[in-house]
């Protein structure tokens, strides 16, 4: 794929000495060939994964039981991965905002930030962070496959036109090939941890004299790929887009990021290392320029305590074959229980050479000389066995539609609603998991995009601050300024993806939404009513004791039924500290009666009451 070149001001440059960089490209070399080798199989998993999506039959041939015999493919896995992921784009894409903010309890003072910032976040969404255009590829990896990855890079767009020369700044969301991914054996699923992660890449030999030009690339040593990578190569053959001819002028490059201790003090150096693969070589080596890698995984099935997982296209292969093979014998024994062999005696007139045609006439001596036997018998639980391996497959992945069973016939037109509701909360239970990972990792792609606009900030980038002026006005982009600089941004603000797995439809989110108004209306005129009698001063302590308990108590439930409703991410905004407003009140009172109390006195010493004329001086 083409070599995506992040434009960033990078840190302090590092001191190298020649053996301290022989010896990284070593452990490089060992690292990333000890990679290649622990996922082979894994690799050729995905190749026969792709063929089964595309339906190609596993032999060119089926011999078996006749020569010639039929050779269809049924694509199970085909079905099933559309099914999925169509569903699951929609299901994210389908509402706004497609990413909601959520503050911290106890971050009250970022409560005017909030709005400001939900609102940079979905501009970036629709604007610039390219999410949907990603998440169409990574998307797709993670469900046929079981594993997908973005990668989240700071660009500068640079065009030069015949008037003026245009700079762009911004991150970008890219979807990543898993083949393309390299972690050690064994890695667990947190990439931030790992000793090390890498990003591959096929350059062409213009590319690499142009990182050689901009980012000062050590290529006196690079060489050529001799191919690339088999997986890669089963995409393009299957796509029949594949170039034969470039396949042998570009060059295998991985972005490393790994922790080596490079200048031997004995601490580990955060290091992004551009290394060629094919001569061993590090064509350049500096710090980490982000302070997070801008790696994010998302898989359909997890594997325990592994980074790669199984996707719906492997979970099916063994269905898969077995309902291929069914359905060929199927046509097999149809094709056969509607052909003839024919008997014929030893002086019979006909012979293997003579033509048969409907309507023609054979003038036998002995009509028993010539007679037809059906080369099988009609078999009809070869149908039943197909539709009952179907239904295996649907069970086995979740996805209802494979075998028809849509949730309007398992439910009948008198279902209660309740029993209707769980009935399909429980149909959903398959796809929840795969997709609250796909979710999540695309929340956490567009959070990213926020630590690379928080990165150029704290580095006073004037271009990101001119951007951010331009675009959301003087006041706002100083309120997103300093949200993003907020030395705990990480703990104080939650992005994720508004959408849940329930599969909702807008008419029901809707009437949800509807049904919340009326009880948030309820809550909020008893809450008014218990705080008239509290702040009465003529009301009885024991009574105002109470009112306040059942205040209490009548939060407390309402916050945690309004935590139950997926739409809701912040149930504190609409909930009354009726403690607070009570002693605010209470002072109010206080400062009023105090008032009147001295007007009272006032009047007892002589002097002049509020409100009362003034009498005059003798």
């Amino acid at each position: 794929m083409t070599k995506i070149v992040p434009v960033i001001q990078e840190r302090e440059p590092l001191k190298i000495t020649n053996e301290n960089k022989a010896s990284l490209e070593g452990w490089l070399t060992r690292e990333i060939e000890d990679a290649f080798s622990s996922r082979a199989r894994l690799e050729s998993m995905w190749n026969q994964c792709f063929a089964m999506y595309e339906a190609l039959p596993r032999s060119e041939a089926r011999n078996m039981p006749i020569e010639n015999a039929p050779n269809i493919e049924v694509p199970i896995g085909m079905m099933a991965s559309d099914i999925f992921y169509s569903t699951s784009l929609q299901t994210i894409f389908s509402v706004s905002p497609v990413v909601s903010v959520n503050i911290a309890p106890g971050r009250e003072d970022l409560a005017e930030h909030k709005k400001v910032f939900e609102d940079f976040v979905d501009w970036g969404v629709r604007n610039e962070f390219e999410l949907r255009q990603a998440a169409d590829h990574a998307i797709l990896d993670t469900v046929q496959l079981g594993t997908g990855a973005y990668y989240i890079p700071w660009i500068v767009d640079r065009k030069k036109t015949k008037v003026q020369q245009i700079i762009g700044v911004k991150p970008r969301i890219h979807a990543w090939p898993i083949e393309d991914v390299i972690v050690q054996g064994g890695s667990t699923v947190n990439i931030q941890n790992m000793q090390f992660a890498g990003l591959r890449s096929y350059l062409t030999e213009h590319q690499v004299a142009l990182g050689r030009d901009l980012f000062d690339w050590d290529i006196s040593r690079v060489a050529q790929a001799a191919s690339v990578g088999w997986v890669k190569n089963t995409r393009e053959r299957l796509g029949k887009t594949n170039d034969r001819k470039a396949a042998g002028n570009v060059f295998e490059m991985i972005d490393c990021y790994c922790f080596y201790d490079i200048d031997g003090d004995g601490f580990e150096e955060d290091l992004l290392v551009t290394f060629d693969r094919t001569s061993h070589s590090a064509v350049r080596i500096r710090y980490n320029p982000y302070d997070k890698r801008p790696i994010v995984p998302m898989h359909y099935q997890k594997r325990a305590y592994l980074f790669y997982g199984m996707g719906i296209l492997e979970k099916l292969k063994s269905l898969q074959r077995e309902i291929s093979d069914i359905h060929n014998y199927r046509n097999l024994n149809m094709l056969l229980a509607n052909t003839r062999i024919w008997k014929a005696g030893a002086n019979a007139s006909v012979d293997e050479k003579t033509l048969l045609w409907p309507g023609r006439i054979l003038k036998l001596t002995n009509p028993d000389d010539f007679k037809g036997e059906a080369m099988a018998d009609v078999y009809p639980s070869f149908a039943q066995a197909e539709v009952l391996s179907m239904s295996l497959a649907r069970q086995l992945v979740g996805i209802d539609e494979m075998g028809g069973g849509k949730a309007s016939s398992l439910l009948s037109s008198r279902t209660p609603a309740t029993t209707a509701q769980i009935g399909l909360g429980q149909q959903n239970q398959r796809f929840a998991a795969a997709f609250d990972s796909m979710k999540s990792g695309s929340a956490e792609a567009v959070k990213h995009c926020m630590y690379r606009y928080q990165e150029r900030l704290l580095a006073d980038d004037p271009l990101v601050t001119q951007k951010l002026q331009k675009t959301f006005g003087q006041r706002n982009a100083q309120l997103i300024t300093q949200i993003l600089k907020d030395e705990d941004f990480d703990q104080a603000v939650n992005l994720e993806m508004t959408a849940t797995s329930d599969r909702n439809t807008h008419g029901a989110r809707l009437q949800t939404m509807m049904q919340l108004a009326q009880i948030m209306e309820q809550y909020y005129t008893r809450i008014l009513n218990l705080g008239t009698i509290a702040t009465n001063p003529a009301t009885p302590t024991p009574m105002r004791d109470m009112a306040l308990k059942v205040s209490k108590g009548a939060t407390e439930l309402i916050e945690r039924l309004i935590r139950t409703f997926d739409t809701i991410r912040d149930p504190k905004a609409f909930l009354v500290d009726f403690n607070e407003q009570l002693d605010q009140s209470v002072q109010i009172a206080d400062a009023t009666t105090a008032g009147e109390l001295l007007n009272l006195l006032g009047g007892l010493d002589g002097a002049p009451q509020e409100g009362q004329p003034q009498q005059p001086q003798q």
